[in-house]
């Protein structure tokens, strides 16, 4: 059975089913977080999943965040607007300022 790769719950209510390319996607909604969760399956072998886990998730919304405010701001404004751990916004700006992202972003290099 898939796992919410975000939160770790069992999903078991089945959304949608339906075939793209080699794979058979699987739509669930997880009832903890509420989020849509697709799991692409190759072979009725699970290949990988849509959001693929929390990570990815926080940086995406931390890039929109950057992206849409011309102050960086602080870490706790930015976890405030987002929803997410002061620890988990420093640690992803960091991981953003060690690849040069926050940089090409407000224009600093």
């Amino acid at each position: 059975m898939l796992k919410c790769p975000l939160d770790g719950t069992e999903l078991t209510k089945l959304e949608k089913k339906w075939h793209y390319s080699r794979f058979t996607v699987l739509s669930y909604r997880c009832e903890k977080c509420q989020r849509s969760i697709r799991g692409y399956y190759y072979h009725e072998r699970l290949a990988f999943t849509i959001p693929k886990n929390m990570q990815s998730l926080i940086r995406k919304n931390v890039l929109a965040y950057l992206k849409g405010h011309k102050g960086l701001g602080s870490t706790e404004q930015i976890a405030e607007a987002l929803r997410i751990s002061v620890p988990e916004v420093k640690n992803t700006l960091k991981e953003l300022e060690r690849g040069g992202i926050v940089e090409n972003i407000h224009g600093k290099k």
